[in-house]
């Protein structure tokens, strides 16, 4: 492996690691982190390739990394699909062969536009009931995540490498690269590992070693930041980077969400202050009961299983208060990452004395299996024999048509004689043109028959799919006062404590896979302080019948 850079961008920072060593075993030789201006980088897409190519290249030199040219990307956005899929246990070689030819079954897209990649996570090992020579014969096959990179984001990641001057060795995704990094921590329990940034949280699940669960949430630190941002008395004048210092530095979190444990504090902190702490705690209730529900939703899945340990990492794992938060409201010990497994790391290597929990993504991105430019290599590779393959088929169709054409004039004779011959047979059967419209009159009744029998199908296909996601995603607090649906829209009328619940449940609405289209008529408070709301909705994937049915009214 040798020396080499490794870089995670992020929406507002980048985060730099020089790194040394082998596939098994890696050596930080330091770290830092710098700030990058606002809407440069959006869901993981760079607007401005140029400017922050410059910007990279100027970090560097001012650090004398410039002469070290290979480099990692490690990469998050929201466009990555990922699946976790079964394939039957074949050489490793062919594996990718067989991912993809059913690529356009696991994702729905043009796959021309993405690059595929993978990851074994495990190799799954049945028993047959055959049995050949009085030995059972076991049955194999491989669990896989694989995932569908869009080729425009890589060129992003391309033209920046070229504008800083380095060459793109690598790029990864930041949840693999997470995992790859930490798997080795914990090779038996069950542990849950959360990556915490401004704007996603990512969960990770972990059983003896291997990934069992991993899920993103769209909910970070930047609900706290606003609050932070907002309240004159913490003084940072709605400057993001200022409040990440005070999140680093100070304590503004209360170490637990329940309003009678927050009294006490009243009588250590001035009122305005606590306040501000007060409301940036709150900020987190939702990213904390979401991390609650995923817990909830695991162990009910895996009956009698429970978590050895929690832990949190990314840019989260620096904020001061935030793992006596998490340890309250959870119920468990929660504690950041502070070593890794065959990595060493000194927090003196880092510029803001980092733990390393904040570089996860940078260290497994190095030689990680998922590698999106060595896939991209490969199906380029692969089209362009494809193509000269058509040529070489196309050459030898021209050499076959001009031997057919010399024997083309000879045939043509032959064939008009054939031509008069089955004319004539024709004439002597005109009795079958009958037969044939009589046909043509049953198929199309049988069409009108079938066409009927399906508006017997139930409108509310796609109903069970709504509920299980409310069940899942809505807060338990949440109370329907009424529910409709027609196959193609549903409309219900919720109420929930306050006004901002109201809207966090909005928010979430929208991520819903089952429904898009989204409106309410607003939010209106009764007497009681309840805030109720009317919902409606359209599916995502409504039933063909309903929409049948509407279109012929």
């Amino acid at each position: 492996m040798g020396k080499m850079l490794s870089i995670e961008m992020k929406r507002s920072q980048v985060r730099v690691m020089y790194v040394e060593g082998t596939k098994n075993r890696k050596r930080v030789l330091s770290c830092f982190r710098f700030e990058l201006p606002a809407g440069l980088v959006e869901d993981g897409y760079i607007e401005d390739t140029k400017a922050l190519g410059k910007i990279l290249k100027e970090e560097l030199q001012k650090r004398n990394l410039s002469k070290i040219k290979k480099t990692y990307f490690s990469v998050y956005s929201t466009r990555i699909g990922g699946k976790e899929v079964q394939l039957p246990y074949v050489p490793k070689k062919k594996i990718f062969g067989m991912v993809e030819v059913n690529a356009s079954e696991y994702f729905p897209v043009d796959i021309s536009q993405y690059v595929l990649a993978y990851d074994v996570l495990d190799i799954i090992e049945e028993k047959s009931d055959k049995k050949a020579d009085k030995k059972e014969k076991k049955k194999r096959h491989y669990q896989l995540m694989v995932y569908a990179v869009p080729r425009a984001l890589l060129t992003c990641y391309q033209q920046v490498s070229e504008e800083a001057g380095i060459e793109l060795v690598g790029l990864n995704y930041s949840n693999n690269s997470v995992y790859q990094t930490i798997r080795k921590n914990y090779e038996t329990g069950v542990h849950m590992m959360m990556k915490i940034e401004e704007k996603e949280t990512v969960i990770t699940i972990m059983r003896d070693g291997k990934l069992s669960l991993q899920r993103t949430l769209s909910y970070g630190m930047e609900s706290a930041l606003e609050v932070l941002a907002s309240y004159p008395i913490f003084k940072a004048q709605g400057n993001y980077s200022k409040c990440w210092e005070l999140l680093f530095k100070k304590n503004c979190i209360y170490p637990s969400l329940d309003p009678e444990k927050l009294e006490v504090y009243k009588e250590t902190d001035l009122e305005e202050l606590w306040e501000g702490k007060r409301e940036v705690t709150e900020s987190l209730r939702y990213l904390i009961g979401n991390i609650s529900r995923i817990m909830d939703y695991y162990i009910s899945r895996n009956v009698g299983v429970e978590f050895d340990s929690i832990s949190y990492a990314g840019l989260g794992c620096e904020v001061k208060g935030l793992g006596e938060l998490f340890t309250e409201e959870l119920g468990q010990t929660v504690l950041p990452v502070k070593e890794v497994a065959d990595v060493k790391y000194d927090t003196s290597l880092s510029e803001q004395k980092d733990y390393v929990g904040v570089f996860l993504a940078g260290i497994g991105g190095v030689n990680s299996p998922v590698n999106i430019i060595r896939n991209d290599e490969r199906q380029k590779r692969k089209e362009k024999e494809n193509l000269n393959g058509a040529w070489l088929i196309f050459g030898a169709g021209i050499v076959a048509s001009l031997a057919l054409a010399g024997t083309s004039i000879i045939t043509y004779n032959l064939q008009k004689k054939e031509q008069a011959r089955l004319n004539q047979e024709i004439s002597s059967r005109q009795d079958a043109e009958d037969i044939y419209q009589q046909y043509i009159a049953e198929k199309s009744l049988h069409t009108q028959l079938e066409d009927l029998y399906q508006y017997t199908v139930t409108p509310n296909e796609e109903l069970l799919s709504l509920i299980e996601e409310l069940e899942a995603k809505m807060p338990s607090s949440i109370r329907m006062d009424s529910f409709s649906s027609t196959g193609t829209e549903v409309n219900f009328t919720a109420k929930v404590s306050t006004k901002e619940e109201a809207a966090k449940v909005l928010i979430e609405l929208r991520t819903f896979e089952s429904i898009n289209l989204i409106s309410t008529s607003g939010i209106t408070e009764d007497e009681n302080g309840e805030v109720s709301f009317t919902v409606t909705a359209n599916y995502v994937n409504p039933s063909n019948i309903t929409q049948e049915l509407e279109e012929a009214q």
